[in-house]
């Protein structure tokens, strides 16, 4: 049961970055940005990190990385954005990361949860 609850955070989580990076994708060229200047200029880059990231959370490659990695991504787009939902996909990708990998993913090695309980 914990590997299938594993697996629809998992998937959750993933759709929710992909659903992210395809709409700032969409809007790209169609409609100013709502905050001007750095962020124009790192879009792009937030863009690819939002799908490719995405992808790889959905594969379950270098899971306890990658969750790290896009949590610690969400935190810095919270502070920048100043929105509070954002802080939410982050704790989501921190437990994650805690739960550790079971199965249903690319690497397939069981390893151990950060958190015993």
């Amino acid at each position: 049961m914990d590997k299938a609850i594993n697996l629809a955070g998992r998937v959750a989580l993933a759709y929710l970055l992909l659903w992210m990076g395809i709409d700032d994708l969409s809007r790209y060229n169609s409609t100013p940005l709502p905050t001007p200047g750095l962020l124009g200029v790192l879009l792009p880059l937030v863009i690819l990190v939002e799908i490719g990231g995405g992808m790889v959370l959905l594969l379950g490659w270098k899971m306890r990385s990658t969750a790290v990695s896009l949590a610690l991504f969400a935190a810095a787009a919270a502070i920048y954005l100043e929105r509070d939902l954002v802080w939410l996909l982050a704790g989501g990708l921190l437990a994650l990361a805690a739960h550790g990998v079971c199965s249903f993913c690319l690497g397939h090695k069981c390893r151990e949860p950060l958190i015993h309980s």
